[in-house]
């Protein structure tokens, strides 16, 4: 899930700011990782004037609703800077 999470990732930093500022809040899909079906979500929003906190998480279901999350992220200011968050900065979307 790792790689899935960050060839995600690499993808949306490639972006300019005015294309990830006009990603939904919140989109999901399906994806099969190894024979395995994952659902990966890519999280939106401002945190401040001119930055946004992009979070790509990844779902993997094991047994009764148990199962393995995984999310990685990045700030991205208006001025093209990118900072990648800490675990701490992630907490509320494991």
């Amino acid at each position: 899930m790792k790689e899935l999470i960050e060839n995600r990732l690499l993808e949306l930093k490639e972006k300019p700011f005015s294309e990830l500022v006009e990603l939904e809040p919140c989109q999901s899909e399906q994806v099969s990782n190894n024979g395995k079906r994952v659902i990966v979500s890519v999280w939106k929003d401002e945190v401040g004037e001119g930055e946004l906190r992009i979070v790509v998480q990844a779902y993997r279901r094991w047994f009764l609703g148990i199962g393995k999350m995984d999310p990685q992220g990045f700030l991205s200011s208006r001025s093209g800077e990118i900072r990648d968050l800490s675990k701490e900065d992630l907490y509320e979307f494991i």
